[in-house]
């Protein structure tokens, strides 16, 4: 079940919005060896980072959601990246 935070009425771009929210919630905390409970990378981890930077942005002028939602869509190539983090050779 994803938590999603009520959205406030200052959001200028929502899907933006929506989608960093998401994120935050799979990224959500570090677990015992300070490392992502979803990714498994150092915490902060930078899909968490960046969706942290798309939620400031989806309330800010226009340009920043629109170069947000960029850099938040080339997050979705790294599915096969962390697939690999997984992989034992």
């Amino acid at each position: 079940m994803v938590s999603v935070v009520a959205q406030s009425a200052e959001i200028i771009d929502p899907l933006l919005w929506r989608d960093a929210q998401h994120i935050i919630d799979r990224h959500s905390r570090p677990d015992d060896n300070d490392q992502c409970v979803w990714c498994g990378l150092q915490w902060p981890c930078a899909p968490r980072r960046l969706a942290d930077t798309a939620a400031a942005a989806s309330s800010r002028p226009w340009r920043e959601p629109w170069t947000a939602r960029n850099d938040l869509n080339d997050l979705r190539a790294l599915p096969r990246w962390r697939e690999d983090l997984h992989r034992i050779d």
